[in-house]
C-alpha cells in the first residue's frame, strides 16, 4: 500500500523556505540601507555639533562685545561729566577773565585821568 497524503493542506516547506528567503533578502537590505542612513546620521549630528560650538564661540563673541559696550559706555558717561565740569570751568575763567579786562581798562582810564592831571599842572 503506498501512503497517500489526504491533509488539508499541501507542502508549505517551499512557501516557508521562500518567505525566509524573502526575510533575509529584506534583512540584507535594511542592513544596507541602515549604513547609509548611519552615514548620514553621522554626518548631520557633527554638522549640529559644529553649529553648537560655533554658536558657543558666538555666544562668547557677544558677551565680550556687550561687556566692552557698557565699559565704553560708562567712559563716555564719564567723559560727558568731566566735559561739564570744564565747560563751567572754562565760564567761570572767561568771567573771570572779563572782570579783570574791566578792572584793567579802569585802572588804565583811572591812570590816564591822572596823568593828564599832573601832566597840566
Amino acid at each position: 500500500m503506498s501512503y497517500v497524503d489526504r491533509a488539508p493542506v499541501g507542502q508549505t516547506c517551499p512557501e516557508i523556505d521562500q518567505t525566509i528567503n524573502t526575510l533575509e533578502l529584506v534583512e540584507r537590505e535594511i542592513a544596507d540601507k541602515y549604513i547609509q542612513i548611519k552615514k548620514y546620521m553621522d554626518i548631520v549630528i557633527n554638522a549640529m555639533e559644529k553649529i553648537r560650538q560655533d554658536n558657543a564661540s558666538l555666544r562668547e563673541w557677544g558677551n565680550k562685545a556687550y561687556e566692552l559696550l557698557e565699559e565704553s559706555e560708562s567712559a563716555r558717561q564719564e567723559a560727558l561729566k568731566q566735559c561739564d565740569i570744564l565747560e563751567q570751568q572754562l565760564e567761570k575763567a572767561v568771567a573771570e577773565l572779563q572782570e579783570l579786562k574791566e578792572e584793567n581798562d579802569d585802572i588804565t582810564k583811572r591812570y590816564w585821568q591822572l596823568e593828564d592831571k599832573y601832566l597840566r599842572i
